[in-house]
C-alpha cells in the first residue's frame, strides 16, 4: 500500500481572516453580549493565547475545551465560558475554504490509487474538522484523519508519522506528505524518509504588503483584508481577472460602499439609490450590507446623461417619482462612481421647480476640474459630493492619465446604454441600446463582468463574517494607496486582464504581449499604457530596475 498525507490548514483548507493572529481578532468580535471597548477585546486576546500557552507545557495534547477550561478573563459583557469553545468552532467552519490546486491534487493521488490521509497538529476535533472537509469534497469515508489532541503525539516531534506508520504497516518511503509548515511538514518527515513536499498559499503583490505592514496593535485591518484577498485567490478557479478584482477592485468598492452607508444612517437618508450602470457593483454591495443598516432602503436606479437629456423633462420626473427618487417627505440619496455634477444638478432644478425635495449625491469621484461653471460648481458642494478634485492633486496624475481603464474596467458590466424614457399608459418604461458600448473595446464582457461580480460578492460576504467593516475608513484609504500605486507603476501579476481591452479613445490595445525586438523598436507606445506593456513583457527583475529609473524621472 501505498499512501499520501495531506497537512489541513494553511494546505487544504485557508483561513479567510489570515492568519491565526487575525482569526483570534475576529473571534473578540463574537464573544462579547454588545458593544465593548477595543482594549476590552484586546484583553481578551492576550487571556486566549496565554491560556493557550500555558496549558501546551503541561499537555500538548490539549483540545479546545481544555483551553477554555483554564480561561482566567472575566467581563460582565462576556458571554458563558461554556459557550465559548462552540463560538470558537463554529466561526471557525464560517472563514474555512477549500484550496482548489491541493483539491485537484487528492484527485490524482486519488486516481493513482494511494491511500489518502489527514494529518493535523490541532487542538479541534476529528468530529469537527471531518464534516468541514467532507463539505468541501476533500474526505472520503475510506479516508483518515489523525489529530495530535486525539492520538497524543505530534507532527513537530516526528511522532505523530511514527504512530501512522504502526498503525497503517506503511514504509515511510512509500509514503507521500504535503504541507506548508517548513519544519513539521517538510524538514520532520524527511528525515524520517518521507518524499514531503511543501505546498505555500501565496499572497498577490498588494495583499502581501497589506500583510507586512500592519502594525495595527489591535484590528489588523490590512492583514485581514489581506487574508480575504489570498483565501479567495487559492479557493477560486484561475482566470486572468481574479488577481486585480481581489486585492484591489473588491476591498476598495467594499470599503467605499459601507463609508457611504454609514454616513447616509449619519445624515439621515433612508434610501439609497445606485446609478445604473457604473454602480452596479456598488449596488449588489449594497444589498448585502443592507442587513447591517435596516433603516435604509437600497434601490438600483435606472439612469443615464443621454436618458435624461433625451427625454421629455416631464416624463424624467414622472419616472423619478415612480421610482420614489422624487418625493416631498422621503429624504434621498444617489450614488455612482463619477460625476462632473451635471446629473444631480439636473436633477435637483427638476424635483425643487416642482415641488419636491432636492436629493443628495455619494461619487467615488467628482470631475470639477473646469472653470467655466463655478454655479454648477457652488450647487455640488452644497450637495456635499463626496471625494475630492483629483485633478488638482499631483499625485494623482497618474490615475487620471489613465481613468478611462479605472472607470471602465473597475466597474466592468454588460448591462445595456439607457437612452431615454417613454411612457406607456400610466408606467413609464426605461429605453435601451441594442448592444453595449463596451463590447467594441472588452472582450468577453458578459463573461468577465459575471466573474467580477461574482469574486465581489463573495470577498464582500467575507468583509462582513470578518466584521472588516469596522475599519472600512481606514480600509478605504489603504487600498486607495494602492490603486494609486497601481496606475504609477503596475504590479505584473495584474497585468493579464487587460490584453483584452482597448482603448475607445486610441483604438489602440491597451497592453499588449510582444517580443523584446518588438518592445525594443517601439517601447510599448503602440499601446495605450506603454510603461504597462514593458512591465508585462519583461522579467520582473528588469521591470525593477524600470520600475527605479521610472520613479527617478518622474519625481515620484
Amino acid at each position: 500500500m501505498k499512501i499520501t498525507s495531506f497537512d489541513i490548514f494553511d494546505t487544504c483548507l485557508v483561513r479567510t481572516c489570515g492568519t491565526p493572529e487575525n482569526f483570534f481578532d475576529v473571534l473578540a468580535y463574537q464573544v462579547f453580549d454588545g458593544d465593548v471597548d477595543d482594549s476590552i477585546r484586546t484583553q481578551f486576546i492576550i487571556a486566549r493565547r496565554r491560556c493557550e500557552l500555558s496549558i501546551s507545557k503541561t499537555d500538548p495534547f490539549f483540545d479546545i475545551y481544555s483551553i477554555y477550561n483554564c480561561l482566567d478573563f472575566r467581563h460582565d459583557k462576556l458571554k458563558e465560558i461554556s459557550l465559548l469553545p462552540e463560538i470558537e468552532m463554529q466561526l471557525e467552519k464560517e472563514l474555512l475554504r477549500p484550496v482548489l490546486k491541493t483539491k485537484e491534487l487528492i484527485k490524482t493521488e486519488r486516481k493513482k490509487g494511494r491511500r489518502i490521509i489527514f494529518i493535523s497538529d490541532m487542538y479541534l476535533h476529528s468530529d469537527f474538522l471531518i464534516p468541514i472537509l467532507k463539505q468541501f469534497e476533500l474526505f472520503e469515508d475510506s479516508d483518515k484523519l489523525y489529530i495530535s489532541s486525539e492520538k497524543g503525539a505530534s507532527k513537530y516531534c516526528g511522532g505523530l508519522y511514527r504512530l501512522i506508520q504502526k498503525e497503517l504497516n506503511v514504509p515511510f518511503k512509500r509514503w507521500k506528505h504535503f504541507g506548508d509548515n517548513n519544519d513539521c511538514d517538510y524538514i520532520v518527515p524527511r528525515e524520517l524518509g518521507i518524499k514531503a513536499h511543501r505546498i505555500a498559499l501565496h499572497y498577490q503583490p498588494y495583499s502581501q504588503k497589506w500583510k507586512d505592514e500592519d502594525y495595527s496593535l489591535e484590528y489588523k485591518y490590512a492583514s485581514i483584508a489581506a487574508g480575504i484577498s489570498r483565501a479567495l485567490y487559492h479557493s477560486e478557479p484561475d482566470n486572468t481577472h481574479k488577481s486585480i478584482v481581489l486585492d484591489l477592485i473588491a476591498p476598495f468598492y467594499c470599503s467605499y460602499v459601507y463609508r457611504v452607508m454609514k454616513d447616509a444612517r449619519t445624515k439621515g437618508y433612508n434610501r439609497l439609490y445606485f446609478c445604473a450602470r457604473d454602480a452596479v457593483y456598488f449596488f449588489h454591495i449594497a444589498e448585502q450590507f443592507q442587513p447591517l443598516f435596516p433603516e435604509i432602503t437600497v434601490k438600483y436606479l435606472l439612469i443615464s446623461r443621454d436618458a435624461l437629456y433625451n427625454s421629455d423633462p416631464i416624463t424624467v420626473l414622472e419616472y423619478m417619482e415612480q421610482e420614489g427618487l422624487a418625493g416631498k417627505d422621503s429624504n434621498n440619496a444617489i450614488v455612482d462612481t463619477t460625476t462632473s455634477g451635471k446629473t444631480i444638478h439636473y436633477l435637483n432644478n427638476l424635483f425643487e421647480r416642482n415641488g419636491f425635495r432636492s436629493i443628495y449625491g455619494y461619487y467615488l469621484f467628482h470631475w470639477n476640474g473646469s472653470k467655466k461653471n463655478e454655479e454648477l460648481r457652488e450647487s455640488l458642494l452644497q450637495s456635499e459630493i463626496q471625494e475630492t478634485n483629483i485633478y488638482n492633486n499631483s499625485k494623482y496624475a497618474f490615475l487620471c492619465h489613465n481613468f478611462y481603464i479605472f472607470e471602465n474596467f473597475f466597474s466592468l458590466n454588460s448591462n445595456k446604454h439607457l437612452k431615454g424614457y417613454e411612457k406607456k399608459g400610466s408606467i413609464i418604461n426605461p429605453i435601451f441600446d441594442d448592444t453595449t458600448s463596451e463590447e467594441c473595446y472588452i472582450d468577453n464582457i458578459e463573461k468577465w463582468a459575471d466573474t467580477h461580480n461574482d469574486l465581489i460578492s463573495k470577498f464582500t460576504s467575507e468583509f462582513i463574517k470578518t466584521k472588516l467593516y469596522y475599519k472600512s475608513d481606514e480600509l478605504f484609504n489603504l487600498v486607495f494607496g494602492s490603486i494609486l500605486s497601481f496606475f504609477r507603476f503596475p504590479e505584473k501579476e495584474y497585468l493579464p486582464a487587460f490584453l483584452t481591452f482597448t482603448s475607445f479613445f486610441s483604438n489602440k490595445p491597451v497592453i499588449k504581449k510582444c517580443g523584446f525586438a518588438h518592445l525594443l523598436l517601439y517601447k510599448g507606445k503602440d499601446t495605450e499604457w506603454p510603461i504597462a506593456t514593458k512591465i508585462f513583457n519583461l522579467p520582473k527583475h528588469i521591470s525593477f530596475f524600470i520600475k527605479i529609473r521610472y520613479r527617478k524621472k518622474n519625481m515620484l
